[in-house]
């Protein structure tokens, strides 16, 4: 549609209302920036607001009904607006009264949540309201509750300090107790000495009472009779006292019926013979203190010798002894009593050994992947050679087909099948993912009910694994000690035995890890014991190494 030239304002009068310069053309060029979103421009000239109201539906600047409404810049347009002024807006433009109806809705929608919001405000004020009278109703309560709860603590507070009051008198009255039973037990210990003296007048009878009674002076009062056994195991462990325990004389056996009588009252062994008190004692005692059967020297004059250099050792159920000597490459086999039997003398050095059969043994060649089968013959002599994967320290047998072996320089423990030339890893147990063994030559042992005992002597603990690769215990104190350099470990149907090189002993613990006493004390003359194993008659032999001369120990436990 065309408009004419008359119907429109001339040039002249034409001025921004922005900025308010007269313009010659839709913009002028300094506003050209603000005036392109603007998509008209008015007359200045006053017009009555009347006739605006009135003429509300005609386009001022081209005096045309409105037809269409902007929806881009919320503005009636006519068609005069929409061609010229709007010509970039096509796709926004809708005619009025569609543009209506959707302002229309959504003034509904707006207004319908209004009334939602509205709605949700007065439950929330309501709500406000139900708490707010709800706290004014429980405020009673809580204070009740604390004043309560106040009440309780402070009575609880003094019955427990009536408690530790009535703790600290009875501990006096037993100090007083202790201190009467004292006097007592000293008195008869004088008892005790002149009744001695009519027993055994001997000078050897009075030495033994004074060994004796300088030790039993040190022991603490006890009304429990696992207390004063363990008084007496500690009086035991004495190296004199020990002496005297093995001449089996009168004097002894009265000291040790006479100590338990007066530490212990009556009311505990009531039921026990003094008899039965004093062979539990002396088995006890001889329990405790294995005897030395023999001591011999397993290297020769010639031959060198290196604390550094470990081995491993085995007892048949002959008393034949296998040791391994990896210093000097060679086997050697000794009898019951000591005497040398047999070398065998090997390209490699030996480590670990272990029984095969009755007549066959087992020993690992670390440095060249191998394990050995040895004849148990006189002389000995290879069977044959089974290639390994890995570098095998010490080995221990499960069953018949099935060996324990260490890892060299890792601690991983590998549980084997053996084949007729070659063996079949069944598991591998690592026991450094805990953290206790980490990169240690380990000595192996099975307990019977098929667990596994490792000893590690550089991280001075022992571990024990099942043979499925369940974690057991580990130990690495001895009371509030820790383990100092375990070493060779050997079991047999009761005990775990331990031999620890740092303080040159044996000790003996229970299957579930518990320290159950020291076999052997360093008193015993051990030096820096290595390699332990079981023999038959219920013996135990130990490998000792000092810088001149290697020998084994063997005890009768």
């Amino acid at each position: 549609m065309t408009m004419s030239s008359s119907s429109l304002p001339s040039s002249t009068s034409l001025k921004c209302f922005v900025c308010g310069h007269k313009t010659h053309s839709a913009a002028c060029p300094s506003c050209a920036c603000i005036h392109t979103p603007k998509k008209s421009i008015i007359d200045d000239k006053d017009r009555d607001e009347y006739e605006i109201v009135d003429n509300k539906l005609v386009c001022l600047g081209h005096s045309k009904e409105f037809s269409e409404f902007c929806t881009r810049c919320k503005t009636l347009c006519c068609k005069t607006c929409s061609s010229q002024l709007h010509s970039t807006c096509t796709k926004y433009l809708l005619p009025i009264d569609v543009a209506a109806s959707e302002i229309h809705k959504e003034l509904l929608s707006h207004k319908i949540d209004l009334e939602d919001f509205k709605s949700r405000i007065v439950k929330c004020m309501l709500n406000i309201s139900d708490i707010k009278q709800l706290k004014d109703k429980q405020k009673d309560d809580v204070l009740k509750a604390y004043d309560d709860i106040f009440d309780m603590i402070v009575k609880a507070i003094e019955s427990k300090k009536q408690q530790l009051l009535q703790v600290i008198r009875n501990d006096s009255d037993n100090t007083k107790s202790a201190k009467d039973l004292e006097l007592r037990c000293n008195r008869e210990l004088k008892y005790i000495s002149e009744q001695m003296d009519l027993v055994d007048n001997s000078l050897e009878g009075q030495e033994n009472k004074e060994i004796f009674f300088n030790r039993y002076s040190k022991c603490n009062v006890s009304r429990d009779l696992k207390t004063v056994l363990q008084e007496i195991e500690n009086i035991m462990s004495d190296s004199s006292v020990y002496q005297l325990s093995q001449k089996k004389s009168k004097v002894f056996d009265l000291l040790l019926l006479e100590l338990v009588s007066k530490l212990c009252p009556s009311e505990v062994y009531c039921n026990m013979s003094k008899e039965t008190i004093k062979e539990q004692l002396l088995s006890l005692v001889t329990y405790l203190k294995p005897q030395r059967i023999f001591k011999f020297s397993t290297n020769t004059e010639d031959e060198r010798v290196s604390k550094k250099y470990l081995n491993d050792m085995v007892v048949f159920n002959d008393g034949c002894i296998v040791l391994t000597d990896s210093f000097n490459n060679k086997l050697k086999l000794f009898s019951c009593s000591g005497h040398l039997i047999s070398e065998c003398i090997l390209e490699y050095w030996p480590f670990g050994v272990c029984i095969w059969d009755d007549d066959m043994f087992v020993v690992s060649l670390p440095n060249v992947r191998k394990i050995c089968f040895i004849k148990h013959l006189c002389p000995m002599s290879v069977s044959h050679y089974i290639v390994t994967k890995w570098s095998y320290y010490c080995l221990t047998k499960v069953d018949n087909g099935h060996l324990v072996c260490t890892h060299c320089l890792t601690s991983k423990v590998d549980i084997v099948r053996v084949n007729n030339n070659s063996l079949t890893l069944i598991r591998t147990i690592e026991p450094d993912i805990l953290g206790e063994i980490a990169n240690s030559v380990c000595y192996v042992t099975i307990t019977p009910a098929g667990d596994i005992v490792i000893s590690d002597h550089l991280n001075d603990c022992i571990i024990c694994y099942g043979l499925d690769g369940s974690y057991k215990f580990t130990v690495k104190y001895i009371g509030k000690y820790p383990l100092d350099g375990p070493a060779g470990v050997c079991v047999d149907e009761r005990f775990i035995y331990l031999s620890e090189m740092g303080q040159s002993r044996i000790l003996r613990l229970t299957f579930s890890g518990t320290l159950s006493g020291v076999l052997v004390p360093k008193e015993r003359n051990l030096i820096r014991p290595k390699a332990i194993s079981i023999g038959p008659k219920r013996t135990i032999a130990v490998s000792n190494f000092t810088r001149q001369q290697s020998f084994i120990q063997v005890f009768q436990i």
